[in-house]
């Protein structure tokens, strides 16, 4: 499935070659890298993946499990699946934009507005995570924690979420929760029609970039903000 890229690409490291051409529509910049020897400090710390063929040596992949505990690894022979494929790279730009977020200087109004934005890609994973979220990112706006230490849990369970398989049920029951926000601005005809696609996606019988993509339209002609800003509608975007 394709679904929106940014302009700049994420960087993701491969054990072997030879280096994919096909990244499902995502803006991804492919690195050879190489376990058997220690890894250039500034290169893994670039990284957003990485990508093991089974012949990785066991002793590169705990080296770079240790010092990124939370950097997005995956093994070729599962990345055939497509569901695989897509959680992997919901992953990696998800972990790239905490990255991001975790620079100094670190606030707590940046965390507040980057969960808000996540909170649908991380509900179409994980319900269980997307309410242990909230209740990080309530109760620390109500307790004086430094804002590092609350960034730092946050992206372990965010990167922990995100591992969790998506389902066509609850990406159905997040499209939902979506034109919910929408059913002030779309006349009777537009939401039948926008809850019809999302029927006919739980079923099978679509992908899911159709309703992504109607619900995007219909975003875009309304300007509806808190809706435009979630993630999930162009989750591979930095």
């Amino acid at each position: 499935m394709t679904r929106a890229s940014g302009a700049e690409p994420v960087r993701v490291g491969i054990s072997t070659g030879p280096l994919p051409t096909d990244s499902s529509g995502a803006a991804v910049e492919w690195v050879l890298l190489r376990l058997d020897v220690e890894p250039d400090p500034e290169i893994l710390d670039g990284l957003s993946g990485v990508v093991l063929g089974s012949a990785s040596p066991s002793r590169g992949r705990k080296a770079l499990a240790e010092r990124f505990p939370l950097l997005p690894v995956e093994t070729q022979d599962r990345l055939h699946d497509p569901a695989v494929r897509e959680g992997f790279f919901d992953r990696l730009f998800a972990y790239r934009r905490f990255r991001d977020l975790e620079r100094p200087p670190c606030r707590m109004a940046d965390l507040v507005a980057f969960h808000a934005a996540q909170k649908y890609l991380v509900l179409a994973h994980s319900p269980e995570h997307y309410r242990k979220l909230g209740r990080l990112v309530a109760g620390a706006r109500g307790e004086k924690r430094r804002a590092a230490d609350v960034v730092t849990a946050y992206g372990a369970l965010l990167m922990e979420a995100l591992a969790v398989r998506a389902t066509r049920g609850k990406h159905a029951n997040v499209l939902l929760h979506v034109i919910g926000f929408l059913k002030n601005v779309l006349d009777s005809a537009d939401k039948r029609e926008l809850v019809e696609t999302v029927e006919r996606y739980r079923r099978g019988l679509v992908p899911l970039a159709v309703p992504i993509s109607l619900v995007n339209s219909h975003v875009r002609r309304h300007d509806v903000p808190w809706v435009k800003n979630q993630v999930y509608l162009a989750p591979h975007t930095s």
